[in-house]
């Protein structure tokens, strides 16, 4: 791969270098978090567009300049190079794949960093906020088969326990381990039924909603009890959980407008208290229609006959 490199861009004598493994720390925007950023090569070409460098000796090429695996780590590097260097304000974007010897190149519209910045953001609120919880789930990938903690890992211990047991027939906690398992078909067998019981009632709930609507009525009346279903739509702003790029245009623009404090707590409070209020300018409002849900939400309750 490297040979291939060498005589495809030798003499290396196109523009001037800026720096190689170059480390910057940055301050994301409207934050108090610092990050840093370590980049393979930094450049200036001929023509004077500054040339963002990352080489790669995987196979996996970007489907675009919105795959994942390009926008979010280019579009850091990017801001990185800016708050060091604001002067820059050509900067093209490069990912070199050693394998194929191909080069994915892209330049960002600053609408596109100012984004992804936002979505970094929320993204580290986020963690923040794990963090204040402790609620840190274990979420178990192939990178596992490298991991040097399975031992301390809940996901991973009982495995482990029983993979001892095969081995050591005079373990300690053979018993421990032996009646979890039956623990875990037992519960699995309960939730399985459960589930089926489940999805039957769930199914019956949309066939109450559709008879009450068929029937203008809003109480349904069986031999056994009755039914109320309340249809109702609601109206709220988008969620980082339905859209996180929605959300985050959404919180970008309810900074602009100078509510950041309101929303950061919760969006819906923003909803309540100043949209719905109609606390903001027309254009203002109209912007922010195109982040609006309406939602039906609909409710069933019940009331069995008392028994004799």
């Amino acid at each position: 791969m490297l040979t291939e490199y060498y005589e495809t861009y030798k003499p290396f004598n196109q523009g001037r270098l800026l720096g190689a493994e170059l480390n910057i720390s940055f301050l994301l925007p409207q934050s108090p978090f610092q990050f840093k950023a370590r980049i393979d090569r930094l450049w200036k070409r001929e023509d004077g567009t500054i040339e963002i460098c990352d080489y790669k000796t995987g196979s996996h090429f970007p489907l675009g300049p919105s795959d994942p695996s390009f926008r979010w780590q280019m579009g850091l590097y990017q801001l990185a190079v800016q708050s060091k260097y604001p002067d820059f304000t050509s900067i093209v974007l490069c990912q070199y794949f050693l394998k194929p010897n191909q080069v994915f190149c892209y330049q960002m519209r600053p609408d596109e960093i100012e984004e992804i910045a936002e979505q970094l953001r929320i993204l580290v609120l986020d963690t923040v906020r794990a963090e204040r919880l402790e609620t840190f789930p274990t979420k178990e990938g192939f990178q596992c088969n490298y991991c040097d903690f399975k031992h301390l890992c809940p996901a991973k211990r009982h495995s482990s326990l029983l993979a001892a047991e095969a081995g050591n027939a005079e373990t300690a906690e053979k018993t421990t381990a032996q009646a979890a398992t039956e623990l875990v078909d037992r519960y699995l067998d309960a939730h399985r039924t459960w589930k089926e019981a489940e999805a039957e009632k769930e199914a019956l709930k949309v066939d109450l909603i559709r008879a009450a609507k068929d029937l203008s009525l809003d109480k349904l009346v069986g031999e056994r009890g009755e039914v109320k279903v309340r249809i109702s739509l609601d109206e709220k702003f988008v969620s980082i959980s339905k859209d996180r790029d929605q959300f985050a245009e959404l919180s970008q623009l309810v900074r602009e407008f100078g509510f950041e404090d309101c929303f950061t707590l919760d969006e819906g409070l923003f909803y309540k208290t100043i949209y719905s209020k109609h606390r903001l300018s027309d254009p203002q409002m109209e912007q922010l229609k195109a982040y609006l849900l309406v939602q039906e939400r609909s409710t069933v309750t019940k009331k069995e006959k008392e028994e004799e």
